[in-house]
């Protein structure tokens, strides 16, 4: 039998060979990043910028091209709402993008709608109206002294007194309601955004949203591990389980899993 000679790789395909494992080191990184339990749209943003900028820094051929169809692709389907945590969580000042910005006017739109969404206000753009108490001006009643009698014009003083008396009891009991203008929750936003950017300390409604924004997973991973754990659990045999059983040995399986990971 011929003894058959290993093939030897060329200093050009090993080149090659190694550009390529260099160009898919940060991909893999990033991805493994993304599909952590922990992982919000601040640390995918941070992961994808690292992986772009790193990728950058590469002179391969394929590194260049690599990064050109991923940040065309990242960009099809980042949202806005990853541009607004940023701002949320830096600042207008600090924050450093390797993706198109959106303008200061399109971030305040977009808090005051999922503001309106998360509160339930009213969806329309005009001005609340709140109701005050507000009290007129003591009426001057002016009784003429002809319509009184020689006899009575001694009390006429008093009546005058006693008459205004009531008058000003009744405004004071019951004040005529007017209707004052308050801010806008547009012009409540812009307040809070304009004192966040000089102390860098939010308000109620910019918490809000950066609370709800903190809350959604860049990728679907969870919801996969999720659907792979119920599959373990819902086989043939047991094809009869309820919604809320699975749902409890689910957890159950989870939570038991977490403990042996923390001994």
């Amino acid at each position: 039998m011929a003894n058959v000679e290993p093939a030897k790789m060329t200093d050009k395909e090993f080149n090659l060979l190694s550009s390529i494992i260099a160009a898919l080191t940060p991909v893999k990184l990033t991805v493994d990043a993304l599909c952590r339990k922990d992982a919000n749209l601040l640390t995918a943003d941070a992961s994808l910028t690292f992986m772009l900028n790193t990728l950058s820094q590469q002179k391969s051929t394929i590194a260049l091209e690599l990064l050109e169809v991923l940040k065309s692709r990242i960009l099809l389907r980042r949202t806005e709402l990853s541009q607004i945590l940023q701002y949320l969580q830096k600042g207008s000042k600090d924050v450093v993008e390797v993706f198109k910005r959106i303008s200061k006017f399109t971030i305040i739109k977009k808090i005051v709608s999922l503001t309106k969404r998360l509160t339930h206000e009213n969806l329309e753009d005009t001005e609340d109206m709140e109701v005050v108490q507000e009290t007129s001006l003591p009426i001057s009643f002016q009784i003429s002294n002809e319509t009184i009698l020689e006899s009575d014009k001694v009390n006429v003083n008093a009546l005058k007194r006693k008459l205004q008396a009531a008058i000003d009891e009744t405004l004071n009991t019951s004040p005529v309601p007017a209707f004052k203008k308050i801010p806008s929750l547009e012009q409540k936003i812009k307040d809070e955004i304009t004192f966040f950017e000089k102390t860098g300390t939010k308000g109620t409604y910019l918490q809000n949203v950066y609370d709800f924004l903190m809350t959604i997973v860049p990728t679907s991973v969870e919801s996969e591990r999720a659907f792979s754990a119920a599959g373990y659990i819902c086989t043939k045999i047991r094809s009869s389980l309820d919604d809320e059983m699975i749902d409890c040995l689910c957890f159950l399986r989870a939570y038991f899993n977490k403990q042996n990971a923390s001994y």
